[in-house]
């Protein structure tokens, strides 16, 4: 079972849909494996948006909490959509436009400088060492610099 829970979920990751914002930030869109059916695809995103909307407000990554919301028989789906959405989504804990970006930096720049940010927060409240690469995923390589300017602001705990 965990086996093809691990396979399906390898599916959904290499099948998400990237779309490019206007800003030049990229979004993942939950995408169904092609074998599933439609119940398993609705209970896939309502565990994806369950997931998503923990991590956000920085619960534990526990889709159980959630039993009340899936059909038993979909509970892989569910879950495999929960873990997805938990993966895909910064963590939360703090309003990203309270953030000041430096004078010069605008838009997309300004967007993921104010990401980084609170990812240096959660690790230093993690206790974790201050290594912007480890949230590689969480920013376009076009806007590296801004992202790591902002998690070391965020984990020192200064501002601009």
């Amino acid at each position: 079972m965990a086996k093809a829970l691990r396979i399906a979920l390898s599916t959904v990751l290499l099948s998400t849909t990237l779309a490019v914002m206007s800003t030049g930030r990229v979004e993942a869109k939950p995408a169904c494996p092609d074998t599933w059916d439609s119940n398993q695809c609705d209970y896939y995103r309502d565990g994806y948006k369950a997931g998503s909307k923990d991590k956000k407000a920085g619960k534990s990554n526990e889709f159980s909490r959630h039993s009340d919301s899936y059909d038993s028989r979909f509970r892989s789906n569910y879950q495999a959509g929960y873990e997805t959405g938990w993966d895909a989504t910064p963590a939360g804990g703090y309003s990203s436009g309270k953030v000041k970006c430096p004078d010069t930096w605008t838009g997309a720049k300004c967007d993921y400088f104010r990401d980084g940010y609170k990812q240096g927060k959660v690790d230093r409240g993690a206790n974790l060492s201050m290594a912007y690469q480890r949230h590689s995923g969480l920013y376009d390589s076009r806007f590296e610099e801004a992202f790591s300017v902002g998690y070391e602001a965020g984990w020192q705990g200064t501002s601009y």
